[in-house]
Protein backbone atom coordinates (compact mmCIF):
# COMPACT_ATOMS: atom_id res chain seq x y z
CA UNK A 1 0.00 0.00 0.00
CA UNK A 2 1.31 3.42 -0.92
CA UNK A 3 2.36 5.66 1.96
CA UNK A 4 0.37 8.89 2.05
CA UNK A 5 0.88 12.06 4.03
CA UNK A 6 -1.88 14.47 4.91
CA UNK A 7 -1.45 18.15 5.68
CA UNK A 8 -3.52 19.77 8.43
CA UNK A 9 -5.19 22.91 7.04
CA UNK A 10 -6.36 24.33 10.35
CA UNK A 11 -10.05 23.49 10.29
CA UNK A 12 -11.33 21.26 13.04
CA UNK A 13 -12.66 17.88 11.99
CA UNK A 14 -16.45 17.68 11.98
CA UNK A 15 -18.07 15.70 14.76
CA UNK A 16 -19.99 12.73 13.44
CA UNK A 17 -23.36 12.91 15.15
CA UNK A 18 -25.31 9.67 15.36
CA UNK A 19 -28.66 11.33 14.59
CA UNK A 20 -27.45 13.33 11.60
CA UNK A 21 -25.24 10.63 10.12
CA UNK A 22 -27.07 7.46 11.13
CA UNK A 23 -27.55 6.26 7.56
CA UNK A 24 -23.87 6.82 6.75
CA UNK A 25 -22.75 4.98 9.88
CA UNK A 26 -25.04 2.03 9.15
CA UNK A 27 -23.83 1.73 5.56
CA UNK A 28 -20.20 2.10 6.66
CA UNK A 29 -20.61 -0.71 9.19
CA UNK A 30 -22.41 -2.82 6.59
CA UNK A 31 -19.50 -2.29 4.16
CA UNK A 32 -17.08 -3.53 6.81
CA UNK A 33 -19.20 -6.64 7.36
CA UNK A 34 -19.36 -7.28 3.61
CA UNK A 35 -15.59 -6.97 3.44
CA UNK A 36 -15.20 -9.50 6.25
CA UNK A 37 -17.54 -11.88 4.45
CA UNK A 38 -15.61 -11.50 1.21
CA UNK A 39 -12.37 -12.33 3.04
CA UNK A 40 -14.10 -15.44 4.47
CA UNK A 41 -13.88 -14.16 8.05
CA UNK A 42 -17.69 -14.14 8.39
CA UNK A 43 -20.35 -16.36 6.90
CA UNK A 44 -23.29 -14.89 5.02
CA UNK A 45 -25.60 -15.75 7.92
CA UNK A 46 -23.30 -14.09 10.47
CA UNK A 47 -23.15 -10.94 8.34
CA UNK A 48 -26.93 -10.80 7.98
CA UNK A 49 -27.45 -11.26 11.72
CA UNK A 50 -24.99 -8.46 12.46
CA UNK A 51 -26.71 -6.13 10.00
CA UNK A 52 -30.07 -6.77 11.65
CA UNK A 53 -28.58 -6.06 15.08
CA UNK A 54 -26.98 -2.84 13.80
CA UNK A 55 -30.31 -1.70 12.35
CA UNK A 56 -31.97 -2.29 15.74
CA UNK A 57 -29.23 -0.41 17.58
CA UNK A 58 -29.47 2.65 15.32
CA UNK A 59 -33.09 3.80 15.39
CA UNK A 60 -32.32 6.93 13.35
CA UNK A 61 -31.02 5.01 10.32
CA UNK A 62 -33.36 3.88 7.61
CA UNK A 63 -32.48 0.30 6.76
CA UNK A 64 -34.25 -1.42 3.92
CA UNK A 65 -34.00 -4.85 2.38
CA UNK A 66 -33.52 -3.23 -1.04
CA UNK A 67 -29.87 -2.69 -0.03
CA UNK A 68 -29.49 -6.45 -0.20
CA UNK A 69 -29.94 -6.43 -3.98
CA UNK A 70 -26.39 -5.20 -4.38
CA UNK A 71 -25.14 -8.11 -2.28
CA UNK A 72 -22.72 -10.48 -3.97
CA UNK A 73 -25.12 -13.38 -3.34
CA UNK A 74 -28.09 -11.64 -4.95
CA UNK A 75 -29.43 -13.70 -7.79
CA UNK A 76 -27.78 -16.91 -6.67
CA UNK A 77 -30.06 -19.84 -5.95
Amino acid sequence: MKHREFVFIGDSAPIIDEKENAQFLLLFQKAILCSLEKRKLLTYEQKERCIKELAKAQPYAEYSDTDERSDSRAGKI
